[in-house]
């Protein structure tokens, strides 16, 4: 059975408003505060990038820059819990430049994409240590195995498995699996008017195989879901688009909250046109559930899929949207979602609206990370009145 309606939802709107260089927080009685305070400022010619911090085996935090550093071309950073901010390397071009995702692997040591440079210009995969220890594991050549690589994740046995925004046998992008010794094959190769193109995440799942979203392309060339197993064999679990959009179009992410229960955010469509909530499951399929829209409540625009926290809520953010005095559109948003599959049960709750006049900035487009101390640790973007910054929340 397949939902394509939204269904009834409720918002919490109790949130932290950024105004000036203050923090104020609507709390009710004998809670706990929420506070966010920014942990450090970008010069205005950086550009953190839609990729969250990674935490460390050493308790540090790591993450990337996709402009910014001597060539422009990206950095690579540590971020100490104490707030000590050391830049490690810059990308120069033939090692890479425009850096665009960074993961732990199960060595501990961190491995990622670059969209362009490498040998040939197209993107590379690459390993990071911790003291900025570069190595240059795959360089794209733009053909068969595409170019712009992005979304890397690692499988069950250390090899890892990510996509390229085009190239492939159609031109239409791929999904590439890189082996232990660095060999890599292309799994599957995108059919834009069949699969999607633009492949936009990725993720390994608990059954072994492979979900991921395509921004546009398919059959009403609004986006797909599509479900890919270790040999390359793809199943499209929805075409969106196809109910006026009210199905949701252009899904931006997709994760696993429970073995076999998926949760994704498009960007598109909706009632608002603004994208929405989904699941899917077995049972059920694909199925809607709460739209966001332009009012101070859900904000829109994810770029990021939302993280699942120790006390089991989701937390993600919105790039635009909430309410900001500042920004016409809004600042964007960060949110808390709980969602319960065993009665599908669920609340959206705004936690934060961001503020270009605020001492944290706004439009946030990477994602969070948990330090598993009960904080959250996430990136603002550059806007017309300020600077990019790494924020600390606690909720």
């Amino acid at each position: 059975m397949k939902t394509h309606t939204s269904q009834l939802w409720t918002v919490f709107h109790s949130s932290l408003l950024l105004v000036g260089s203050c923090v104020a927080a609507f709390t009710p009685a004998g809670a706990q505060a929420s506070t966010i305070t920014a942990v450090h400022t970008f010069p205005s010619s950086i550009a953190p990038g839609k990729t969250s911090l990674v935490l460390g085996d050493d308790g540090d935090y790591y993450g990337v820059t996709r402009a910014g550093g001597e060539s422009y071309s990206g950095s690579f950073y540590r971020l100490t819990s104490g707030g000590t901010f050391t830049e490690l390397m810059h990308w120069s071009g033939p090692d890479g430049a425009y850096p665009d995702s960074l993961i732990k692997g199960s060595d501990g040591n961190l491995y990622g994409t670059t969209e362009g440079g490498g040998y040939y210009g197209y993107g590379t995969v690459f390993q990071m240590l911790t003291d900025g220890t570069l190595t240059v594991l795959m360089d794209f050549t733009g053909g068969g195995d595409g170019y712009h690589p992005d979304n890397l994740v690692e499988g069950s046995s250390g090899e890892f498995y990510g996509t390229t925004e085009g190239g492939g046998d159609y031109g239409d992008g791929t999904v590439f699996e890189l082996d232990d010794f660095y060999s890599l094959t292309t799994l599957r190769s995108f059919d834009a008017s069949v699969t999607g193109r633009l492949p936009n995440s990725l993720i390994y799942a608990s059954d072994g195989n492979l979900y991921g979203t395509t921004y546009v392309g398919g059959t009403y060339n609004s986006g797909t879901v599509y479900c890919l197993d270790p040999w390359g064999h793809i199943v499209v679990l929805e075409q969106l688009g196809q109910y006026a959009f009210y199905d949701g179009a252009n899904p931006m992410c997709i994760m696993e909250k429970e073995p076999g229960k998926f949760i994704g955010l498009t960007s598109g469509g909706g009632s608002y046109g603004r994208g929405l909530v989904f699941t899917y499951t077995e049972d059920l399929g694909y199925v809607t559930w709460i739209d966001f829209y332009t009012g101070e409540y859900t904000g829109y625009a994810p770029f990021s899929s939302p993280i699942l926290a120790s006390n089991g809520s989701l937390y993600g953010t919105m790039s635009t949207g909430g309410y900001s005095p500042s920004d016409v559109d809004g600042g964007g948003t960060l949110y808390r979602m709980e969602f319960d599959f065993s009665n599908y049960s669920y609340n959206f709750t705004t936690l934060v609206n961001f503020n270009s006049a605020g001492p944290i900035g706004a439009a946030p487009s990477a994602g969070l990370m948990d330090d598993g101390a009960g904080h959250f640790y996430g990136t603002t973007g550059n806007t017309s009145i300020g600077s990019p910054k790494i924020f600390k929340f606690t909720p």
